[in-house]
């Protein structure tokens, strides 16, 4: 079976941490952000209101840190971007892989040091960095390991 080849397996571990740990940012999200964001929208377009409704009525009574609510889901799904990058090019070691593995990471990094230059809107800062920095360096030492 195609599952048994150990190609396979590995990007099928890949695929499965990248999708958990995306829902692991979205459900921060979800749990404890505004809810004026899209994803509250597209949530209410599924019909999934009284879903939303319920999970944040029960996530209002856990307190989370600020960096949690506010900096890890965005490393967190930049993590989960890498590794569903790297596991759809597994087999084909192309160089168009690195402009697809490293284009997003580089636009957070710069982003945030634009944001601290004044040259694009927004607010620097640090623990956003911090937490791109952590979703990469997390990625480069699962790789390799």
């Amino acid at each position: 079976m195609w599952y048994t080849n150990k190609k396979n397996l590995d990007i099928l571990f890949k695929f499965f941490v990248s999708v958990i740990v995306l829902l692991v940012g979205g459900l921060i999200y979800l749990g404890w952000r505004g809810g004026n964001l899209v994803m509250f929208q597209m949530i209410e377009k599924c019909g999934m209101s009284d879903d939303l409704i319920l999970f944040r009525n029960i996530s209002i009574n856990y307190s989370i840190y600020d960096w949690v609510k506010y900096s890890l889901p965005d490393g967190l799904w930049l993590f989960s971007y890498m590794f569903l990058i790297d596991a759809i090019w597994t087999n084909y070691k192309h160089p168009m892989y690195n402009a697809f593995l490293w284009s997003l990471p580089i636009i957070a990094i710069l982003s945030e040091l634009f944001q601290f230059a004044g040259v694009v809107p927004g607010t620097f800062d640090v623990i956003d960095l911090l937490c791109y920095l952590l979703a990469i360096c997390s990625f480069v030492i699962l790789k390799f390991i």
